[in-house]
């Protein structure tokens, strides 16, 4: 079979909270706003347009562009659709998320008979498009190495990693172009949401490494030393802000937690067998890492809530 092969850059957007409390009339019109966005955009450039629902990815293959032909696309989306929206009625207002990226993807026929792309870049797209909140533009690394070389655009990015569908961690940059009213520089909120030490446990565990028992049993053993660092750090700074009576209380409910996690432990070394197999040894590493997690997230919102002030 002989396969069609283009250098594609994708704009991928979909809308935040489709659905959430809009008619029907109300959902048609913003797509057909999107649609219009797009179009405005894009011009006459050789494209390929799939639509998706609540969302449209644009893979741009004319060649004879500009490198960041992409992201100047994806932020007059952005302005377009931003702009429409502040015209609107209440349940019309939206706002779209954007990610950009660029590969050497391939062309095919869908059973429609149309074209479509098929191809490491518009996989990448779509799970790059997830990080981001509303009004925000997620760029993938291979954009990102066209963009960050040229001075516009130095300090036009932030460096992210999250954690996505099927446990796969995602490495990405997020558009953080000042003084636009459209544009959301703020950090997303599944980037802010995830701790460093469960993103590095679940890079871990995608490593080759990561796949065997030995490796999952490893990963999961770092992590809980690590949340035990956390769960020391935070029983030394909530005791030195207690009161006497309220000291007496913390070290109670302190060595009462330390008990019962050494009781734990024990009950799972007694049910470790052989008849079990090698799986058992990781279902025990994920249950005492997830005891010492749960722990330092509470002494975390302990120390936050009552006593950061």
């Amino acid at each position: 079979m002989n396969v069609e092969t283009r250098h594609v850059r994708y704009i991928f957007a979909d809308v935040v909270r489709f659905t959430e409390d809009r008619t029907l009339e109300a959902q048609v019109e913003i797509v057909a706003a999107l649609n219009n966005a797009f179009s405005s955009a894009i011009g006459d450039l050789e494209t390929i347009y799939l639509p998706t629902g609540d969302g449209i990815c644009a893979g741009i293959l004319h060649a004879d562009v500009p490198a960041d032909i992409h992201l100047q696309t994806a932020l007059k989306i952005l302005e377009l659709f931003y702009e429409w929206s502040s015209n609107s009625g209440s349940n019309r207002q939206a706002e779209i998320r954007i990610a950009i990226n660029e590969s050497v993807d391939a062309i095919v026929t869908d059973i429609n008979g149309n074209r479509n792309l098929a191809g490491l870049g518009i996989n990448s797209a779509q799970r790059l498009m997830s990080i981001a909140d509303g009004n925000q533009i997620i760029v993938g690394r291979a954009a990102y190495e066209t963009l960050h070389i040229r001075d516009k655009y130095a300090d036009a990015f932030r460096e992210l990693k999250a954690e996505v569908k099927h446990g796969h961690v995602v490495g990405a940059y997020q558009c953080t172009i000042p003084s636009l009213p459209y544009l959301d520089i703020r950090t997303p909120w599944i980037v802010a949401a995830t701790d460093p030490i469960d993103l590095e446990m679940t890079e871990d565990l995608e490593k080759p490494s990561g796949y065997s028992t030995p490796g999952m049993v490893d990963a999961h053993y770092r992590a809980q030393l690590k949340w035990e660092e956390e769960v020391q750090t935070y029983n030394h700074r909530i005791a030195e802000a207690c009161d006497p009576e309220e000291l007496v209380s913390f070290e109670a409910a302190r060595d009462a937690w330390q008990m019962f996690f050494k009781t734990e432990c024990e009950y799972l070394a007694a049910m470790h067998s052989p008849l079990r197999g090698t799986i058992f040894r990781v279902i025990c590493a994920g249950i005492r890492m997830k005891l010492v997690r749960d722990r330092a997230l509470a002494l975390r919102n302990y120390f936050g809530e009552w006593h950061d002030f």
